[in-house]
């Protein structure tokens, strides 16, 4: 059975540069959920297949496959779609960061924002020889590397100007229970340290009740001002799967 997706509401966006420049970091945060989420609204057969496909080759790329189908479908429905056509938002490719080192996998922006939005996106699920708990791993925290998808937002290498950023899992590989298994690790991970959960703060179905997505709030310091701030950091789980829900 589909899942339903509910894309979250949005303001009507200005004709003018200059209200525009008044709309909220939250105006234009819940624009870029909107278009997420319609991708994932989109029938999925299409990119089950190519997913399929790359899985077998010697050296697959699905995070590549994946982020890189978001860009085409993305440049299609700005021509295409007349909601996504008047916001006008820009999406690229791993930009890299100017001042630290590290590449975005996708990178909201808009002319009249003066901030931008960045997701870091992550298999999930076992994939060929990647177990469930590995793939959960990257994407949180693997102790062996000192590396992770969440972890780069606390070390200053991505959105280290701004209070949020986004994760995108991409579940390619079996489904057992994936979810829970997250948000216990990540609960787990970051009960103390850097990038600890604030209040032990972590909102399920975040983005207009969608049971795919969920919010952490981190304590973070900031790399400016050097005081710890509240980091927002959004997850949004994209099912490329057969399983039946």
């Amino acid at each position: 059975m589909k899942e339903y997706i509910k894309l979250p509401k949005t303001k009507i966006i200005p004709d003018s540069s200059i209200e525009k420049q008044q709309l909220s970091d939250a105006d234009w945060i819940n624009y870029i959920f909107h278009i997420i989420l319609k991708y994932n609204s989109i029938d999925k057969e299409k990119i089950i297949n190519l997913v399929q496909e790359e899985l077998k080759k010697q050296h697959s790329q699905v995070e590549e496959l994946i982020k890189n189908h978001i860009y085409t479908w993305y440049k299609k429905a700005k021509k295409t779609d007349k909601q996504i056509a008047i916001w006008r938002i820009i999406l690229n490719l791993e930009p890299k960061s100017n001042s630290l080192k590290g590449f975005y996998d996708l990178k909201f922006q808009h002319s009249d924002w003066d901030k931008y939005f960045v997701f870091e996106a992550k298999n999930l699920g076992e994939i060929k020889s990647q177990s469930q708990s590995a793939s959960i791993n990257e994407y949180v925290y693997n102790q062996t590397k000192k590396d992770g998808g969440m972890y780069r937002f606390f070390t200053g290498k991505y959105a280290f100007e701004f209070n949020f950023g986004g994760m995108l899992g991409f579940i390619v590989g079996k489904n057992n229970n994936l979810k829970t298994k997250l948000i216990d690790k990540i609960e787990n991970v970051y009960k103390n340290g850097l990038g600890q959960l604030a209040d032990n703060k972590i909102i399920i179905n975040s983005i207009a009740e969608n049971s795919n997505t969920f919010e952490t709030i981190h304590k973070r310091k900031n790399f400016i001002s050097k005081k710890d701030k509240k980091f927002h950091l959004y997850h949004i789980i994209l099912d490329f799967t057969n399983e039946e829900k």
